[in-house]
């Protein structure tokens, strides 16, 4: 037992070592290249793709080198912020915040913040990363260009979970409206994704 954990150990810190030298080489070759701020045929820029993957480290070392790049869209509007968001990311989010807590303000072309895509995502942990962050604190009930918060978006995806954490944020708006004129509580109930239950808790 003991020499297999010895080996995985050998596997891990080696795998983990040539991690390490392909991100430095790639860094290495962008960086001196002037390749950063350079979009490809998809409208994708490097950091996009470090995001994406979920490569933290790649991520912090091109923002280093350039931080303006946190602050680029692709040709949906979506920032880095978004990209991360949306593919559950949390170690990425954390680390664009950290660097540029502003980019919080960023919104793709309907409007969304992060907060919005990681909701219509599902993706829990950031979902409660944001809601606990600082930097989002006052931009939790931003509105959408149809006039929905991160919480309109829940109630129109059906997802419990998300939905009771949202519901229960102290800092959430269960009273605004969208530009149909609808509340949150509304909009569960004409989905009837919920059972009764599920609607019953959420109101509490």
């Amino acid at each position: 037992m003991g020499y297999e954990e010895t080996g995985m150990t050998r596997i891990q810190k080696e795998e983990t070592s040539v991690l390490s030298r392909f991100v430095n080489e790639v860094y290495f070759k962008l960086s001196s290249s002037s390749m950063l701020q350079k979009d490809d045929n998809f409208g994708w820029i490097p950091l996009y793709y470090a995001a994406h993957s979920g490569n933290r480290e790649l991520v912090e070392l091109f923002l280093n080198h350039d931080n303006s790049l946190a602050y680029k869209k692709n040709e949906k509007g979506k920032s880095t912020l978004h990209i991360s968001a949306i593919k559950g990311h949390v170690d990425v989010v954390r680390t664009l915040i950290d660097k540029r807590p502003d980019i919080c303000e960023l919104k793709d072309d309907r409007d969304r913040t992060a907060l919005h895509v990681a909701v219509e995502s599902r993706e829990e942990e950031v979902m409660k990363f944001l809601l606990e962050s600082i930097a989002f604190q006052d931009l939790i009930n931003e509105k959408d260009n149809e006039g929905n918060t991160a919480l309109h978006t829940a109630s129109s995806g059906g997802d419990f979970k998300i939905l009771q954490i949202l519901a229960n944020d102290s800092y959430i708006d269960r009273g605004a409206t969208n530009k149909g004129g609808m509340t949150f509580a509304e909009i569960i109930l004409s989905t009837n994704l919920l059972n009764d239950t599920e609607i019953v808790s959420i109101h509490a």
